[in-house]
Parts: structure tokens; sequence; C-alpha cells
């Protein structure tokens, strides 16, 4: 049975209005941490919140801690089995009464004004959907901050060149954007579930990080980045494909595409010394230029001249694995548009590539 019952002597049932944010946090065999977690929620100064704890199944006393803290505006959500993060994360969503939804984890330390700030700043733009923040990751005696970009425009491109560039627990989402495009975590995601939902949302949406430090990220071994990195990096590049081919119509995405994309993406350790067609080669040539392209159309969803330098760094990265590789191939390489795409610089300096590489000598 999964039980959804408020804490304290008389939860929210007194008030008439739904609490502006919903902080939703999953609890699994977190009870090291927890308490800590839990009380820098209840030491907000904005408080018109409600904080739901999800506990998956823990076994280590978790739940305990939880009804030792005596405040209404705490919802427990108790599921008898361990279903994972993501179906907890989904379930929070579903129950969720806020305007806005804020994550956090077991593990971490919300300083007292992130709500505060947050909410003032989607407040205050309307088209944000997700907002982060900077945090302090600490562990042992050195701690540093994590700093990400804060510009709409700048977060969607490093979502595509860089990464997953939101801290997750970090993030305030407006909820009404995640129910307008029947967006969720998905399993296919797992282990960068976080990832896969800012990829979704960039399409349609606008995200951002305040560049402030609200929030300190505790650094452990039995974190998923640690524990679960080969499945974590499948589906970083699963989602990065997802994010060049939302650039085209419905109608042209195949799944021909996302296999071409996702050899790219792969490391040389993945695909070590891959012998590719020309025909593949000239296939995979015609798709970049497409993205290239409907970028363009898209005016310019993502930073043009970053695009291109990523679309020509996935077409280098199919020659780099091969060696040797024969005058035949080199000439290939060259028939690549964006190669000379930017400038009579960068044109020159492909030259003398080629001059090197060929080994010609009277080229001028």
């Amino acid at each position: 049975m999964q039980n959804s019952i408020s804490i304290g002597p008389s939860g929210r049932s007194g008030q008439q209005t739904n609490p502006r944010v919903s902080v939703l946090l999953p609890v699994y065999n977190a009870a090291a941490y927890l308490a800590e977690a839990i009380q820098s929620i209840l030491d907000q100064t904005f408080t018109d919140f409600e904080l739901i704890l999800i506990n998956d199944g823990s076994t280590d006393g978790s739940v305990e801690i939880i009804h030792s803290f005596k405040d209404p505006r705490i919802r427990l959500i108790d599921l008898p089995k361990n279903g994972g993060l993501i179906a907890a994360l989904n379930r929070g969503i579903a129950e969720s009464k806020g305007e806005y939804i804020a994550r956090m984890d077991a593990d971490d330390i919300s300083l007292p004004h992130r709500f505060a700030r947050q909410v003032e700043f989607l407040d205050r733009f309307p088209k944000v959907s997700v907002c982060g923040t900077h945090f302090e990751v600490f562990f042992g005696s050195n701690p540093f901050v994590m700093k990400h970009p804060a510009d709409p425009q700048d977060v969607r491109d490093e979502l595509l060149f860089t990464g997953c560039v939101l801290g997750h627990p970090t993030v305030m989402i407006r909820k009404a954007d995640l129910v307008a495009l029947g967006a969720r975590y998905e399993e296919r995601f797992k282990n960068a579930e976080d990832y896969g939902l800012w990829a979704t949302l960039s399409s349609q949406t606008q995200l951002a990080n305040i560049p402030e430090v609200l929030l300190k990220y505790r650094e452990h071994q039995q974190q998923v980045s640690r524990v679960h990195s080969a499945s974590q990096e499948m589906a970083t590049r699963e989602i990065k494909v997802l994010l060049l081919l939302n650039l085209l119509p419905i109608d042209l995405r195949t799944d021909g595409h996302r296999a071409l994309l996702l050899e790219a993406l792969a490391s040389n350790t993945q695909l070590p010394n891959t012998q590719i067609e020309d025909t593949r080669l000239r296939e995979f040539a015609q798709l970049l230029m497409q993205l290239y392209k409907a970028n363009r159309q898209k005016s310019a969803f993502y930073t043009e001249s970053r695009l291109r330098r990523f679309l020509l760094q996935l077409w280098h990265h199919q020659f780099t694995r091969e060696q040797p590789k024969s005058w035949k191939r080199w000439g290939l390489y060259y028939t690549f548009p964006l190669v000379f795409d930017g400038g009579p610089k960068d044109a020159r300096r492909h030259l003398g590539l080629l001059k090197r590489r060929l080994g010609i000598q009277f080229l001028k």
C-alpha cells in the first residue's frame, strides 16, 4: 500500500490555497544525512511550500527520521518497495500541488534563501521553465564551487555541446510547462534522467541558472556518476542524439540517422579503429548538413558558429578512429562543406593540414 500522509499536528488541511512550491525529496536508505537535508528545507526564508518526501522502500531507519519532524508542511509518500529514483520522482510530480516544483536530494543542503531567490527569478521571467543555481561541492576538506552558464541561450548550447549543465538538486521547475508538454523523467535515460528531461523541455522552453551558490552538494562514493558511469555515458549519447534530431521535422528523423549519430558520438575506446564505407560517410555528411541548415531555418536555435564546430568535430571524429588513411580517404574528408565554411583563414589552415597529410609539396 502506498500511503500519502501529512506530518505534524494539522497538516495543510486548514489552508484553502495550494502552496506555491512543492519540494520533491526522494529517500532511499538515506539515514546518514537525511535530517540535515530536511532541516535545510524547513529553514528556508521562503515558507510557502510543501515538502514531499517519497520514501522508496528504505530499510535503514529513514522513515523514523522523517517522523521525528513535526512540521505541517511535510507530506510523506511511503512506498513499500524500492522502485527507483525515476518512478519516485514521477510519483512526486503527480502528487505535487505547487505552481513550482523544487528538487532536493537527501544528502544535500539548501541554503536558507534558495527558494526565495528562485521563486523571484521564475516570477520575473515567465518564459523560463527550469531555474538552476551554482552550488558548492563538498567532500572532505576541499570544497569547490560548480558554476554553470546562466543565460538561456548559453544553457541550450551547452546542453548539446557539453552535457548536463543544471545541477539536478538545485532546480526549480514551472509545473504548468511539464503538464503542457507532457514531460516527465524517462526510464530510457536512466542514470541521466534529469539531462533527458532538460533536453525535452529545451526544445520548447527556456532553461537558466542563477549565478549564485544556493546549495551545498555532498560528493561521495555511492553517487550515480561514480557507480553507474558506463550506463550514464550511454544515456548521455542518446540524449545528445535527441537534441540534434529535434532540429529536423519529425518525418525526417530516422533510425538510420540515430545510428549514424550514436556512432559518431562514441569514444575511440568504444569503437576502436572502425572502418567506415565511403557511402556511409557520404550519408553522414548529408545528415550533418541537414542539421546545420535546419538550425539556420530555426533562426539559429543553437549558436551557429558553435554548432558548426560541433558538427565538424563529429565529422572529424569518424576519421580519427581509422588508421592508416589513404589519399582518397583524406580527399573525401575535405569534400565536407563545413570544413571550409569558416572563411579564408580557416581554409588556409585546412589546406596546410592537407599538404602535410598527403605529402603534397606544390600547393602554395
